[in-house]
């Protein structure tokens, strides 16, 4: 597939090119989170704003790991009687080598129609391995790299997820350069640099530029938190196919009806106590029994009907009600949930960031210092029974003044903990 170019090459190209984009639909993904998007936090996505597709986290891939099987519990939908499963995941793969990385995806093409290739995670541990955005460093290395997988899993069967450059933004032009005969499924840049990493603006003029050029779809990443700054975005990028958000999910996990409506949405304390706890019975039912989950996400109608369960509080109150009863046997209040160490930490990690976006007393640190789920769930209700009672229900806002604690920026105040891999 040939590469056309702004200046002095083929505008014409450019023209059909634009055209065939913007005819379309923009769609709006999860993306992939070290961590974070394994399945049960894919279906709890589902549940809440229902994002158009989403990743699995990446695979790391060497030459002894995994041998003859893949985990079920990184991608059931890859399993037997799976495929009436109604979610549109993308697997991801990483690692050093495009031998390897044919070796897993030749597999996977029997349960999906791609795979996609990290090259854009900037761990040190991964650069050190020269896999991720360390691909990036040398435009040459890069080009064979990407050449080898489409000459193994042919056009279409791969995309690519990359960074504008490993050290600097001027890289960017010579490494879309790399793209000109080759047919990846799509692109996605997140508008960053390796050296960046999750600090400052994402470049996108950038992914502008990777629309403008490249004949593929293009998916752009970086910086989306609300329904104006997914407008401000389409504005400079016109011809970019879709988006994806990572921490802007994680700050607000229904930032995808936002997108969708144009408004952002009202919920109440009692809401965010049964969601939490419906997520951690996922989470649990995940690592217990994940075929179980499958078959649960088979007959749970939101997701089979891809639709996001209401915001309101009564219809986040029947879902948590029939979740709990099916997984548990009897109904249990989410403040009387127990649920494993692990699941805990994952909760709270999900609250951590939640809690930028609500009102500022949510914003104190006393939840996060819950010993179990169901203090945690009773110290959230608490705050609500000090509010007054017009912020019994309230607006999920994206709050620019905690950005710092989710991008790595060096301040005096203590970092909080946050999460790896490509989150936008």
């Amino acid at each position: 597939m040939a590469v056309a170019f702004r200046n002095g090459v083929d505008l014409g190209m450019v023209t059909e090119c634009a055209s065939t984009k913007t005819n379309t639909p923009f769609q709006v993904g999860l993306a992939p989170m070290e961590g974070v998007t394994d399945f049960s936090a894919r279906l709890w996505f589902a549940l809440v704003s229902c994002p158009d597709f989403s990743w699995t986290p990446f695979l790391r891939i060497t030459e002894n790991f995994p041998t003859k099987r893949i985990s079920p519990v990184w991608f059931p939908e890859n399993a037997s009687g799976a495929s009436a499963l109604s979610l549109r995941t993308i697997p991801q793969l990483m690692s050093s080598s495009a031998d390897e990385i044919c070796r897993i995806a030749e597999h996977l093409l029997n349960y999906t129609d791609f795979v996609d290739i990290n090259c854009g995670c900037p761990a040190p541990t991964v650069v050190g391995s020269h896999a991720g955005s360390a691909l990036l460093r040398e435009k040459d290395c890069f080009l064979k790299f990407i050449s080898c997988i489409e000459s193994r899993l042919g056009k279409h069967r791969y995309s690519i997820k990359m960074r504008t450059g490993f050290t600097c933004h001027s890289e960017f032009s010579e490494l879309l350069n790399c793209y000109s005969g080759m047919s990846p499924k799509q692109v996605t840049v997140h508008g960053r640099t390796r050296e960046q990493r999750y600090t400052g603006h994402a470049k996108w003029e950038l992914i502008a530029e990777a629309a403008t050029r490249l004949t593929n779809p293009v998916i752009g990443s970086g910086d989306l938190v609300n329904s104006a700054s997914l407008l401000n975005f389409k504005r400079i990028a016109p011809l970019v196919s879709g988006a994806i958000v990572g921490r802007g999910a994680l700050r607000n996990p229904w930032i995808f009806t936002e997108l969708k409506t144009g408004s952002a949405v009202c919920i109440s304390a009692r809401t965010i106590v049964s969601a939490l706890a419906t997520f951690a019975l996922l989470h649990e039912l995940e690592h217990a029994q994940p075929s179980s989950l499958v078959k649960w996400a088979m007959s749970n109608q939101f997701v089979q009907k891809k639709a996001a369960v209401p915001a309101e509080q009564d219809a986040w109150s029947d879902v948590y009600a029939q979740t709990v009863e099916e997984f548990r046997g009897i109904y249990i209040p989410p403040q009387d949930l127990e649920v494993a160490h692990a699941t805990l930490c994952r909760v709270k990690l999900f609250w951590n960031y939640l809690r930028s976006s609500l009102p500022e007393p949510f914003f104190e640190p006393e939840v996060l210092r819950a010993k179990t789920l169901p203090a945690l769930l009773t110290s959230i209700l608490a705050i609500e029974s000090k509010l007054g009672d017009e912020m019994k229900k309230f607006i999920v806002s994206h709050n620019p003044n905690h950005n710092w604690m989710y991008s790595g920026s060096k301040r005096d105040e203590p970092k909080t903990p946050g999460i790896s891999d490509e989150a936008s």
